[in-house]
């Protein structure tokens, strides 16, 4: 938004949970970078855009008769889009998703059985996030009949087991202009500068001069083409010549501290840059002799900057200039880069920045830091974040989230980061506003890694409290409701299993199975065809043997709440209700709760706090019961409650009653009609 004022960039979310506008920034960032998200869009067009490597067919083939391949070759050569490629030519309509086998992994929730789950499919495991258990992997892909790419910069004895193609990639031109016409600037094709730009390029170069080439073109400039062009050129060179231009010509550090403070905030108010410029110099131990006379006048800030600065605000217009300043200040002077990356990150909450910390200055540092590779720094500093938040309306929104966010699946640092999510999330006594973060960051790591996220919330669920259950509960129903339903059921009713031999406390395992009761119900309660419940109908159907876990946990816990949770008694209705209408699944329905309650699987328990004599089996009773009283009194119903309610009858006589009710009511019947 602009005012008269300036420029007044409005990136604030309140309390240390991430308001709906906070999330969505995160969601657009990792959507807009391909090595992050892969979506259905995504996937698309990059099947438009694929220029094929100089062995497609051979890779082609490989997977036909194997149906896993390792796609060998350096970063940036095309290996994922050619692996896509090869999937969809031999099988158009498949599903295509990255699959992670993070060493922590082994034994939890998730993993391998993701694969399982989802059936035929085609997947894309990145070498360098870990292959413990590739063996088990490939197997479970052969027999589920999908394919498998194992994306590695080299191959060794882990991988000796596969096929191994060394791709032969694409000319970066070649892909430039696959791009560029792919996208709608077909006038770009021909550039007479881009063979120059892209000589001796890997495949990446081409798709980066592509994107740079869209970005000018969003912005709607009216400049002349030459203008344009001139800004790609320089912004893919990443302003290489005239930052070591500007940086000979102006040896005072105190000017270069200018510069860089004026690169990080903007667009930003002229006070602030040079405050922000002063703490810089400070941390560097820059000794400015005459003090605040010695620094460049306002007067002259432009001109020092090379930009026109509008109504005392700074701002960068050209693109991807001020993104260039920064990498090149931390590149070219390594010797400066931790006091730079501490700098950036003490701006979002000091008062240099404003009232407010500056969220999008995590951002600008959470990026920075990824792409030098400064995994241990993100983690600290978003621990520091997001254990100094507080759900203060005066006070911005914790900015961990967006710097967690925007590296969790970055190609460099994300999979040390995701390794700090998981060690957190196991740590016992950590501080809910960090557990908060975490909660919030699985559910956009979920869109890609479902698995990995769903592990961080099942430990997130046994040890946090009420707001982080509440929080992992959010994640979960939205990791559901974008796409990732199927491994969100399997996760949940594993939460819902009978505690086994985990090495965790009594409590823990029985608050988590607690969380997943409440999913459970929440999953269970809409319709799907016909008048099933969803669960039992549609894609992805489970049988309700398969859903035994859910509704024993879910009765436990309503004997836990004194059997007050009415929500338990209208889900468990509209169930009864389909076995009414379901005559085949009749048996299974009502065997199902009779399993669920009976005495061998949750066994009655002497108390439970006022309520003395209330054991699953008087509570499914009652709720059967009231469900037949609720509605009219037909045979249909009459039987469908005495199958739930006979086996959990406990008088002697009922078996007896069960094995001969049918001769009675012949009996009974043939008696009335002799009167």
């Amino acid at each position: 938004m602009t005012s008269a004022a300036g420029p007044v960039v409005t990136e604030i979310a309140i309390g240390v949970t991430a308001g709906h506008d906070f999330v969505q920034q995160a969601n657009t960032f990792i959507r807009r970078h391909p090595a992050m998200y892969l979506g259905p869009g995504q996937i698309a067009a990059r099947r438009t855009a694929y220029a094929p490597a100089g062995n497609h067919s051979l890779i082609v083939k490989a997977l036909e008769l194997d149906r896993c391949v390792v796609l060998a070759g350096p970063p940036g050569s095309g290996r994922e889009i050619t692996a896509m490629a090869a999937i969809r030519e031999l099988e158009p309509k498949l599903p295509l998703r990255r699959f992670s086998l993070e060493d922590e992994e082994a034994g939890e929730i998730g993993g391998i059985g993701e694969i399982a789950a989802a059936g035929p499919g085609g997947w894309l495991l990145h070498a360098g996030d870990g292959l413990a258990a590739l063996p088990r992997c490939v197997d479970t892909v052969r027999a589920a009949r999908g394919y498998l790419a194992v994306i590695a910069d080299d191959w060794g004895e882990q991988l000796s087991g596969l096929p191994v193609v060394v791709l032969e990639p694409p000319d970066a031109l070649e892909v430039y202009r696959h791009w560029v016409t792919a996208r709608g600037h077909g006038g770009w094709a021909d550039w007479d500068q881009a063979p120059g730009l892209l000589s001796g390029s890997p495949p990446a170069s081409g798709r980066r001069l592509a994107r740079l080439v869209e970005e000018i073109e969003q912005r709607g400039t009216l400049a002349p083409a030459a203008a344009q062009q001139d800004q790609v050129r320089q912004a893919y060179q990443d302003w290489n010549a005239e930052l070591r231009a500007w940086f000979r010509a102006h040896r005072p550090p105190h000017d270069r501290a200018l510069l860089v403070a004026a690169a990080a905030l903007a667009p930003d108010r002229e006070d602030r840059v040079y405050a922000a410029a002063a703490d810089l110099a400070g941390r560097l131990h820059i000794d400015v002799h005459g003090a605040g006379l010695a620094w460049c006048p306002v007067t002259e800030l432009g001109a020092l900057l090379d930009e026109h600065q509008p109504n005392a605000w700074v701002v960068f217009r050209r693109l991807g200039y001020a993104e260039a300043i920064l990498r090149h200040t931390i590149a070219d002077y390594p010797l400066a880069r931790q006091d730079l990356l501490s700098w950036l990150a003490a701006l979002v909450t000091e008062s240099l920045a404003g009232l407010r910390p500056r969220v999008g200055l995590a951002g600008t540092y959470a990026d920075v830091a990824a792409a030098h590779g400064e995994a241990g720094h993100i983690v600290r500093t978003a621990r520091a974040w997001a254990e100094g938040g507080r759900a203060d309306p005066d006070l911005s929104a914790n900015p961990a989230y967006l710097a967690l966010s925007r590296t969790c699946l970055h190609p460099l640092v994300g999979a040390r980061v995701r390794r700090a999510l998981y060690e957190w999330s196991r740590r016992t006594g950590l501080p809910p506003t960090l557990q908060l973060v975490v909660a919030q960051v699985c559910e956009l790591l979920g869109q890609t890694y479902p698995s990995v996220a769903l592990t961080r919330l099942k430990h997130l669920a046994a040890r946090g409290n009420d707001q982080v259950v509440r929080q992992v509960q959010r994640s979960v129903r939205a990791l559901a409701d974008g796409g990732q339903r199927a491994e969100v059921l399997r996760a949940v009713m594993a939460w819902c299993a009978p505690a086994g031999p985990e090495a965790r406390p009594a409590a823990q395992r029985g608050q988590r199975r607690r969380v997943g009761a409440a999913l459970f119900l929440e999953f269970a309660e809409p319709a799907g065809e016909a008048g099933l419940p969803a669960l039992l109908s549609g894609a992805g159907a489970r049988t309700p043997a398969q859903c035994l876990d859910g509704w024993r946990a879910a009765l436990d816990l309503q004997v836990d709440e004194g059997g007050a949770d009415r929500q338990f008694a209208v889900v468990a209705g509209r169930w009864l209700d389909a076995a009414v209408r379901h005559g085949p699944l009749r048996d299974a329905i009502t065997g199902l709760f009779a399993r669920a309650a009976g005495a061998p699987y949750l066994p009655p328990r002497a108390e439970h706090g006022s309520n003395r004599e209330l054991t699953a089996d008087v509570v499914m009773t009652a709720v059967a019961r009231d469900w037949f009283a609720a509605g009219p009194p037909t045979q249909a119903r009459r039987d469908v409650r005495e199958a739930v309610t006979g086996p959990l009858t406990r008088g002697w006589w009922w078996p007896w009653l069960r094995r001969n009710r049918t001769r009675l009511r012949d009996w009974y019947a043939t008696r009335s009609e002799h009167r």
